[in-house]
């Protein structure tokens, strides 16, 4: 009883949530009015049911421990001065209490990876040289839309809740095998927001792949479907080419699709013309962030430098040690290691160094390599 009422709570809380979350886009909320109001409803009952599924498996438990099972043994208790405090099995906080203390592990692991992800980002912004004077956002948008060439796959456009957007159809074809029929499709588009108020231009990238397959492998027949969907920032270099049996007779197997993707070299383009225009280009995580909208304002409002002279890098480094701490510190609690002297052994010491080495080790090797990416390439005379 007490488990059913605590998975009800907690799905009425996610769902709450997020349909509070999803009704700050206006699209949304024009599309669903009314919605926030019974989904802050739903979110509130969720909490108040795991509080009483709390409650109920807290008294069962209890009434359990009052009713002993078998003869009572007495032990003899070692001296005050030499007892080890430990927990007794069973009685962790994650055991005792786990619909609540999983969720609040999932949120501070969620803010967590947000916080050091915002970090990463902090190193791939680029700001124009020191004495360039910011141009109008008219003719900011003036200078990128001139990109559209045609030597150039990519073409930029207005966008709808943003200033621009670049479309690429890398790859939309079908093509016949033995038996057989491929089908692939690969779209890649980005955003980008013009802040007149801070002379930058937001950035955020997403590439959607998707293909299928249908026919014989051997005697076999075979449906496969694929679907991929990355969005924030990223660096993609793609050259392939394509193969199929051509109509006719007698059969003949030759190249159907040539295509390539570089997401490195758009973004050095579009940067350079963006710092070249006395704006800074500013790579963003989330797809709302390039985007008009309740969220993103709310987020403009809010400002995370409470040290006007520190840097952005700085900071954020600052937020996520704290929340790599908090996280922590979060599951060692959990697991009841903070009262149970016997668990800060060297060997458990040591393994608690060595993942946070690892962590940080391979986040920053990561984001080495983004920055490495995301310099522009120097022009030899």
């Amino acid at each position: 009883m007490a488990l059913a009422l605590s998975l009800a709570g907690l799905l009425l809380l996610l769902g709450g949530l997020a349909t509070v979350v999803a009704c700050l886009f206006p699209g949304y909320r024009a599309r669903h009015p009314g919605r926030v109001g019974w989904a802050a409803v739903a979110a509130v009952l969720g909490f108040l049911t795991l509080v009483a599924a709390g409650q109920l498996m807290k008294q069962v438990e209890e009434t359990q421990r009052a009713q002993p099972s078998g003869p009572i043994a007495i032990s003899e208790q070692p001296p005050s001065g030499s007892a080890a405090v430990t927990t007794p099995p069973g009685n962790s906080p994650i055991e005792r209490r786990p619909w609540i203390v999983i969720p609040l592990a999932f949120l501070l692991a969620l803010f967590m990876v947000t916080a050091m992800l915002e970090w990463s980002a902090a190193f791939l912004v680029r700001r124009p040289s020191r004495g360039t004077v910011p141009v109008e956002p008219d003719e900011l948008k003036n200078r990128l839309l001139a990109l559209n060439r045609s030597d150039v796959q990519y073409r930029l456009v207005p966008g709808k809740q943003c200033d621009l957007e670049l479309e690429w159809d890398v790859v939309d074809t079908s093509w016949h095998n033995l038996f057989s029929k491929i089908k692939l499709n690969t779209v890649y588009r980005t955003r980008m927001l013009f802040v007149p108020a801070r002379h930058e231009v937001r950035w955020c990238e997403w590439l959607s792949s998707s293909g299928f397959f249908i026919g014989f492998r051997g005697w076999r027949p075979v449906f496969d479907f694929s679907w991929s969907l990355q969005v924030g920032y990223i660096d993609v270099v793609w050259k392939g080419r394509a193969y199929g049996v051509q109509a006719g007779f007698p059969p003949r197997v030759e190249r159907v699709y040539d295509f390539s993707l570089n997401t490195v070299q758009v973004k050095r383009d579009i940067s350079g013309v963006v710092m070249g225009s006395g704006w800074t280009f500013r790579p963003v995580i989330f797809w709302f962030q390039a985007g008009r909208s309740r969220l993103s304002a709310l987020l403009d409002s809010y400002s995370p430098t409470p040290f006007p002279s520190w840097p952005e890098t700085r900071v954020w480094l600052l937020v996520a040690a704290g929340s790599y701490v908090l996280f922590l510190g979060y599951l060692l609690w959990a697991i009841g290691g903070f009262t149970a002297r016997d668990f800060w052994t060297r060997q458990n010491t040591a393994v608690v160094a060595a993942i946070s080495a690892v962590w940080w080790g391979m986040w920053g090797l990561l984001t080495w390599l983004l920055v490495c990416l995301a310099k522009p390439k120097r022009k030899h005379a």
